[in-house]
């Protein structure tokens, strides 16, 4: 054997473990669903549970990857880009849910209407009957209100609900009284609560809401193997108080409700 040819083999003999035991990339896709996720966040939900699945396991590695809310049900198809979408709910535009791999449960939150209290106090605004001049909402959510449509011509036109990109700008937009009432989902004020946003003490919330919902795991059907370990994983989770104290670092403690069932054979 000449020396080129063992160098070869002893560097390829050193290499090997190393090959064999690299983690296979598990691609999650996110949009923004603050806390939950945001590109403009230094840290939310999905980014801290990551961290925990990857460091609880070496057979996967657990790589973010944004898409826009009205792409997610192309990119968990066969063939997208993605193979896992985590805190999402059946009701939010799955038209053919069953094509989906659907996993672990995860949070419980709902919709609410929210004004600002001095508009309240002078009927400018009105949860009873709901009234208001201009209604608003995030882009590509779904709401009971608009009949979980999301077209923004659509939107406009038959609801005149403006959308925006994301729930803060909403916020900022009714602080500003640019606009008379929104729609807010309940993590996301807990989560605003959490973090002393000024302002949070001039809104006020309706006592009936827009829907409830209950997120779970989604799978791209293609990632049967993976929503496997990352379902048993969840559980664990669930089980030690790792996740409950992840969501409690967002204010989100109470979403998770302590007798949500688990999926323990197969997908639902």
């Amino acid at each position: 054997m000449t020396y080129i040819a063992t160098l070869f083999l002893v560097i390829m003999t050193a290499l090997l473990p190393r090959l064999s035991s690299a983690a296979e990339p598990v691609y999650v896709a996110a949009y923004d669903f603050r806390p939950y996720f945001s590109s403009r966040l230094s840290t939310h939900v999905t980014g801290e549970l990551l961290k925990a699945f990857n460091a609880r396991q070496t057979t996967y590695q657990f790589i973010l990857r944004e898409v826009r809310p009205k792409d997610r049900f192309r990119e968990l198809q066969s063939g997208g880009c993605c193979d896992l979408l985590l805190f999402e709910s059946k009701s939010w535009g799955w038209a053919n849910a069953e094509d989906y791999l659907w996993g672990e449960r995860l949070t419980y939150g709902d919709n609410r209407y929210y004004t600002l209290k001095e508009s309240l106090e002078k009927g400018e605004t009105s949860f009873e009957p709901l009234q208001a001049a201009c209604m608003g909402g995030v882009f590509g959510y779904h709401y009971k209100y608009t009949e979980m449509k999301t077209a923004a011509d659509t939107l406009e036109t038959q609801f005149n609900f403006y959308t925006a990109m994301s729930s803060d700008t909403l916020l900022n937009m009714l602080l500003g009284k640019r606009i008379d009432m929104i729609i807010l989902g309940s993590e996301y004020v807990s989560w605003q609560r959490k973090i002393n946003r000024p302002g949070m003490e001039l809104v006020t919330a309706s006592d009936f809401i827009d829907h409830s919902y209950v997120t779970q795991v989604v799978f791209n059907p293609d990632a049967m193997k993976q929503a496997e370990v990352i379902n048993a994983l969840i559980r664990d989770m669930k089980a030690n108080g790792e996740l409950a104290a992840i969501l409690e670092q967002f204010g989100l403690g109470q979403s998770i409700e302590p007798n949500m069932p688990s999926v323990t054979s197969g997908m639902n």
